[in-house]
Parts: structure tokens; sequence; C-alpha cells
């Protein structure tokens, strides 16, 4: 497992931008998991920038290149990027002015594939890069937000730093007198209070948990992990009873009846809802259990998939994969694209796309060599056609694609554009409707593309 989910390289110059970069990973961070690294105290000598920096690298899952006359100009970024290449890690370039790529970066890269700086916002930028790092779905920032909350009727939105819960007519139910707060689920949010302890509360906003947490997740299957003022992890129900005791230094909330925990040598495994380990911890990292099998990454840095009692279902042979969903799981093959695999390990899908993500109602988006997004089904058969910017999953028969302005709207299976493209940023449909956002503010629509009152 490598330190870094991302490496920045940017000019000097360009430092105002890499800054402005920065302010929203770290607002990211509060959300996600994930570590990058940028230098901004600059070489000091020879050997500390070939230390140091070709270490960060080496040590990096991504790049993000900032390419700009200054940087195409500089000795010291081009040395970075073109050791990105070597090291064969994923590049995200993004080109901050009109000026070329010289002609020896050209050749010694082949095709370039850059995005142009001006038709994104810095948060759409980092958003995008994220979901290609951290293989998943990844929510927008805004001082207004909203997000249908699972499990309830409730839908929470945060307006100017505060956030209050509406009913489906736009009433408000709770305001939130707590410092942060989770979306309900299973009928509970997590809160955090202004002294800095986590508890829960029910859908009348009446605290039923008492805040004596350090850090707490969400409950699933009835239970939630909570972490002691020790820093060791445990669970409880939902009357807030300690049903496993705290003694893991890292907890995944249970799914299909199993849990992913860390033991005090940071090595992984599973335990099941009596706190008994069903699989031992062996494994450098553990994904959560999803669709009959875990994603497991062994000492070598490869990733494979066990069962609920640990035994190897499939080896450690992929250098990068997504966990299972509907039967089947994206990997990276030896040619360094994108196919899947079934529960047996057998190859369904030709390793052909640049990118692939998990499947969602039978498709799945895939990235071409022109970097245009299209989605494919199960068979590996192309039903919408490879022709946008970026998409999403498709979520209640539809999902959310991007064109050459930037623009999101929603197309069908049918690959037929049933909501025009006209939003700066959108949501995927749950209960119905979707939120999506026109630049203004953040309104709820229907399947119809009809704003909610």
């Amino acid at each position: 497992m490598k330190k870094y989910d991302l490496f920045i390289c940017y000019s000097r110059e360009d430092f105002g931008i890499a800054n402005e970069i920065c302010k929203v990973l770290e607002e990211y961070k509060k959300r996600y998991t994930f570590k990058y690294f940028i230098d901004c105290k600059g070489i000091t000598s020879k050997h500390d920038y070939v230390e140091r920096i070709s270490t960060a690298i080496a040590e990096s899952n991504a790049m993000l290149f900032l390419a700009s006359k200054n940087s195409l100009n500089s000795t010291f970024c081009l040395k970075e990027l073109l050791f990105a290449d070597n090291q064969h890690i994923d590049i995200y370039q993004y080109r901050l002015d009109n000026y070329e790529y010289p002609n020896t970066i050209k050749l010694l890269l082949g095709n370039l594939h850059y995005r142009e700086a001006s038709n994104f916002s810095i948060e759409d930028m980092i958003k995008e890069i994220l979901c290609g790092i951290l293989k998943e779905e990844i929510s927008p920032l805004s001082n207004f937000s909203k997000e249908i909350t699972n499990n309830t009727n409730l839908h929470k939105m945060i307006i100017n730093h505060e956030t209050f819960f509406v009913n489906g007519n736009g009433a408000s139910v709770i305001k939130s007198i707590w410092r942060e707060v989770n979306e309900f689920q299973e009928g509970l949010a997590c809160i955090l209070d202004h002294n800095g302890k986590y508890g829960y509360i029910n859908t009348t906003g009446e605290q039923v948990i008492p805040s004596i947490w350090k850090e707490a997740k969400d409950f699933s299957e009835g239970i939630a992990a909570v972490k002691n003022d020790l820093g060791m992890w445990g669970y409880i129900d939902t009357e807030g009873n300690i049903i496993i005791e705290p003694r893991w230094l890292f907890a995944e909330p249970f799914n299909e009846g199993v849990a992913t925990v860390a033991n005090n040598n940071g090595l992984f495994g599973q335990i099941d809802k009596t706190g008994k380990l069903i699989s031992s911890s062996i494994w450098e990292k553990m994904a959560s259990h999803s669709d009959g099998l875990t994603m497991v990454l062994d000492s070598n840095n490869l990733i494979g998939y066990v069962d609920k009692s640990g035994n190897i279902v499939i080896p450690c042979i992929y250098t990068e994969a997504w966990s299972f969903s509907e039967g089947i799981a994206c990997i990276k093959g030896e040619n360094g694209k994108w196919g899947a695999i079934n529960k047996e390990g057998k190859e369904i899908i030709e390793c052909r796309w640049s990118q692939l993500h998990p499947f969602s109602e039978g498709l799945a988006c895939v990235q071409d060599e022109n970097q245009k997004w299209g989605f494919i089904d199960t068979e590996g058969n192309l039903v919408v056609e490879c022709q946008w910017f970026a998409a999403g999953p498709f979520k209640e028969g539809l999902a959310h694609v991007m064109n050459d302005s930037g623009h999101w709207g929603y197309i069908d299976k049918t690959s037929q554009v049933v909501i025009p493209c006209k939003w700066k940023g959108v949501w995927s449909f749950e209960k119905g409707f979707a939120w999506v956002n026109n630049g203004a503010s953040i309104m709820l629509i229907d399947h119809n593309g009809n704003y909610l009152p």
C-alpha cells in the first residue's frame, strides 16, 4: 500500500492555484480518507530533490500535473512528470493556459490527455480526481448543499454551515444544534457535539445515545462502530450498549453480517456480530465485505478476494481493483487496461478500457482511450457510446453525464438524453428525485427534470 494517494506537480509561479486546490482537498479530507503530497517549501538541494520528491512520487498512486507555460518550462516539473510516467502511476493533467506541450514531452509521453482547467471549477476538478483514486462517487462541497438521507423521509440540508432536516414538503423538522450531523441511517444520525464527542439522535432530534465517543460511524445492521478515548474501536447497539468491546485499531461498519477490523499491528481481518474473529488478521488492507466477497491487499501490494471465513477465493494477482458489485469486480489487467471478472476469478470482460467503474443496475461506466465515457452491459457490450466528458452510475434508470461544455444532465439506458445537460452539478437519483445545482441554488428535480416546489 502506497503512502500517498496523490502527488501534486506544479510550478512555483502557479502556487496560487495550487494553494487553492489544497484548500479544497483539505475540505474533502473531512469526508474521505486519503493523503496527498505537495512541496510547499521548495527544493533546497539536488540531493533533497532526488531523495524527497522522487520517493514521494514513487509512493503515490496518482499525480495531478498543473500544465502551464511555467511548469512546461521547469526542469523540475518535467522530471517529475516523466518519472511519474515511468512509475506507471495515473497522471491527471489540467492545462492552466494555452501554452503547448513541448514536442519532446509529446514524444516521451505519447498520447496526451489533458483537460482545460478553465472548463472546471477547482471543486469539480478534485471531485473527478478523487473519484478515480478512491473508486467511489464523490459528493460535492458547497456552502449550500443538500443530501437525501437514507432510510428515512427526511432530507439533510446545509445552508451557510447550518444543518437542517426537512420533510418531503420542504418543511423544517429538525434544526441542528450540533457541531456536525451525519445523514440518518436506520432511524439514527451520528452527531458531533461542541465538546468534540460523538453520540446519536433519533428522527425527532432527541439525543438517544450520549456523546461519549472520540469517534463514531453510522449504524448498519443495527450496530455502529465507536472509538473510545484510548483510541480503540468497538461496537454498540441502537440503545448505546457496548456489544463488542473496544480492542481494535480500526473498524468498519457491518455488512452481510461481518465487519472489517485491524489489530494493534495494523493487520486486517473480519469479525462476526459476536466479536469473534472469523477471518485472520493477516492482510495489509481489507475493504468492507461486498456482494459475498471481501477485497484484500497482501504484503506484496497485490489484490485478491476472500470469503467470510477468510478463505482465498481469488488469488492476490491484481495491482488495482474494485469490490464486487452485482456479481462482477472491475480489475486492471497486466496490459494496464481495465476489465472485469466473476466470482470464480474468470475474466468476463476484456481488459481494454482506460477506466471501468462498478456495475449498477446492469450497466457500468467505461472510459475509452480518448478519455470519453460510455456504458457497457455485463457481457462487455457497449450500449451507450463513449461520448461524454464524465459520467456517474445508473440509479433509478437514469445516469448523470457531462457534456463538452461542462454541464450535467441525465440519460436513460437507451442513451437518450431525457433531462438536458444544463446544470453546474448534479447528484444521482434516489427515492424518485435528485439534487441539481443551477449555479445560483441547489434544487430538487423529478425524473422529468421538473423542479419540486
